[in-house]
């Protein structure tokens, strides 16, 4: 159901993707997979440090957080243990930076409306699009473009743990 840069209609795709990840089979409150106290603590971050500015929403099943990120800043290294899909608000050029030595992966266009999906193979994040080349879950980000940058980040958890 994931889909990768939907332009125009941006908006309503990402708020679809959000309510279809809290109602699919399998993944509602009331069928979500079981998870033991060890899995929803493993899964449930504490995020140091967050993958957003500021934690919008949460549920057994998923995380929203707004992002800003002004011009030339870089955020510092972030994990992403969950797949994830972003709404972007407010477009800008991007840069990507390893989270182990902060070396130079890749840069692209976020525009505004833009919808991304990731999922995470392994300790990399793939593009479902496939736009963009893999990259390690531990990385930073830093806004290289002339304006602010701002998205709505969705992250689906893979089984129910309370928020």
């Amino acid at each position: 159901m994931r889909q990768a840069i939907v332009p125009s209609s941006g908006l309503l795709s990402f708020a679809v993707l959000y309510a279809a990840a809290e109602l699919r089979p399998g993944k509602g409150l009331s069928e979500a997979k079981a998870c033991t106290p060890f899995s929803c603590e493993h899964t449930h971050p504490d995020y140091p440090p967050a993958v957003g500015t500021k934690k919008l929403d949460e549920t057994e099943t998923s995380v929203v957080w707004d992002l800003t990120i002004p011009p030339g800043v870089r955020l510092p290294p972030h994990e992403h243990l969950y797949d994830y899909s972003f709404y972007v608000t407010e477009g800008s050029r991007l840069a990507v930076f390893s989270g182990e030595d902060a070396s130079y992966i890749f840069e692209f266009d976020s525009p505004e409306g833009a919808v991304m999906s990731f999922v995470r193979k392994g300790d990399y994040m793939h593009d479902v699009s496939g736009a963009l080349p893999p990259f390690h879950s531990v990385h930073g980000v830093q806004n290289i473009g002339n304006t602010t940058y701002k998205e709505i980040l969705f992250e689906s958890k893979p089984c129910a743990c309370p928020p």
